[in-house]
């Protein structure tokens, strides 16, 4: 019972938005007030985060488990080896999770608002849930929108420490802040905005290009069910063409931030662009590579090499970390 449950939450994927706070914490922000602002600290303990981080993964596990409810015939179809709902947890049962997931996951950020200056951050998680609600009951199987709240979905957990530490900081340094740099925004604050602004943006990109190859790999039990995802609308070919596109735009992307963003941020660009490697390397394999694919396991091998670009995305902080 225990490995189902986990497997239906994606403990890889909620381990992956887990990291995601806390590498906004201690390899963004606390290494860039040491930095530039000594003499200020961050406003979110090590407890703040960790519930912080909490609520996130409840709240996208809530999100796994109601899209396993409403994709299950299509599930039995495409992977009927690994279909939980139904199964080893019942219909109701799940229904019941998700509730209980969602509501604690919400309670849970309301707290840590609270905690970190206002408890109203929470409609932060309220929107996703909503989203992600949307999502699975009625856009899951619509052209292109589906893939776009989930890619947006993703693209948000980078930003959530900002919204919740952003807050606090101000309020106990603001004047500091604007008399130092001019801005609130200025020291600290900048660089954990472009951050985590630059990790949404790649965070989006990268999961759409996710989305779209799990839906060539969802093929027949989507069209079974009468689905209309982009590779049954598009077709094999021009779907192809569509993640070869989406796969330049994000080296372009990484391009961009590499001699644009990174020199604002006065630090070294040596180390980013021995890291970026990484991943032009890995999207440059997928854009080679795709047009090759046929069968299930092909596109679950690109799945992988997507998230696996994720987890690079999101330990990327720690090239600031040891460049500073």
């Amino acid at each position: 019972m225990v490995s189902s449950l986990l497997n239906l939450f994606r403990w890889k994927n909620l381990l992956i938005a887990g990291a995601t706070i806390f590498c906004s914490k201690y390899a963004i922000f606390e290494p860039a007030i040491t930095h530039l602002f000594p003499e200020s600290h961050a406003t979110m303990n090590l407890w703040e985060t960790l519930l912080l981080s909490l609520s996130v993964m409840i709240i996208a596990a809530a999100g796994y488990v109601i899209n396993d409810v409403h994709d299950l015939k299509a599930d039995e179809i495409n992977k009927p080896k690994k279909v939980i709902v139904g199964k080893t947890i019942s219909l109701n049962a799940a229904n019941n999770l998700y509730i209980f997931l969602n509501g604690s996951g919400v309670l849970l950020a309301a707290y840590t608002g609270s905690l970190a200056g206002n408890y109203r951050l929470a409609i932060l998680h309220v929107m996703i849930a909503a989203l992600l609600w949307i999502y699975s009951s009625y856009v899951k199987n619509t052209f292109l929108i589906g893939n776009v709240i989930v890619a947006l979905a993703s693209a948000v957990v980078p930003m959530t420490y900002f919204f919740f530490e952003s807050l606090g900081y101000i309020e106990s340094y603001g004047n500091v802040l604007v008399m130092t740099y001019k801005s609130i925004w200025g020291g600290p604050l900048k660089v954990l905005f472009y951050f985590s602004l630059g990790l949404g943006v790649f965070g989006f990109i990268i999961s759409l290009i996710r989305e779209i190859i799990k839906d060539m790999q969802d093929y027949k039990g989507d069209f079974s069910v009468g689905a209309n995802t982009i590779p049954i609308l598009l077709g094999e070919k021009w779907t192809k063409i569509l993640i070869q596109v989406l796969c330049i735009v994000l080296i372009g992307s990484i391009l961009f931030a590499l001699y644009f963003w990174i020199p604002l941020l006065n630090i070294g660009r040596t180390s980013y662009s021995l890291y970026s490697i990484i991943f032009i390397f890995l999207l440059i394999g997928i854009i080679r590579s795709i047009s090759r694919a046929e069968s299930h396991s092909d596109y679950q091998t690109h799945s992988n090499k997507c998230k696996l670009i994720m987890l690079a995305g999101v330990l990327s902080p720690l090239i600031y970390l040891l460049s500073i």
